[in-house]
């Protein structure tokens, strides 16, 4: 939410600029209207259209990151974009279907032994969020003091 607002405020969260994006959609709307005969289904994917034009969440938090002078690398924030969206569309934490240790099926509160790695990854996490507010107050760190 952070990410997307800040992007909205600089004018940096589309894609394509709206007028030209307009065009795309009036093109990618008929193209549906073409394919998929069922009109319900044809909604639902026309109403996810207005999203494709939004950046991916990791290339708009790399965009925060640099914007704000934060010392995060490249890795950190695949890893923290790669968490975020496991947590948020699966239900768990990327580290533990990485290790092998979860299958995309399990959730969470399924696999509760492996705590450590959760919780190592939550303060990376919280870390990452800290660092990115307090690069965009004005603060300044070096890579080196981050924990």
């Amino acid at each position: 939410m952070l990410v997307a607002r800040y992007l909205e405020r600089t004018k940096r969260d589309l894609v394509l600029p709206e007028e030209e994006y307009r065009r795309v959609q009036n093109a990618l709307k008929k193209t549906l209207k073409e394919e998929v005969p069922n009109a319900d289904k044809r909604a639902l994917m026309a109403g996810h259209l207005a999203n494709v034009n939004r950046l991916p969440f990791q290339q708009a938090l790399r965009e925060v990151c640099k914007s704000v002078g934060s010392p995060l690398t490249e890795q950190d924030v695949a890893r923290f974009a790669k968490n975020r969206n496991k947590l948020v569309h699966a239900g768990f934490l990327a580290v533990s279907l990485l290790e092998g240790t979860v299958t995309p099926r399990e959730r969470w509160d399924e696999y509760s032994t492996r705590g450590e790695e959760r919780l190592s990854e939550i303060k990376f996490m919280e870390s990452f969020v800290g660092t990115i507010i307090f690069c965009a107050l004005g603060g300044t760190m070096e890579r080196s003091e981050l924990q």
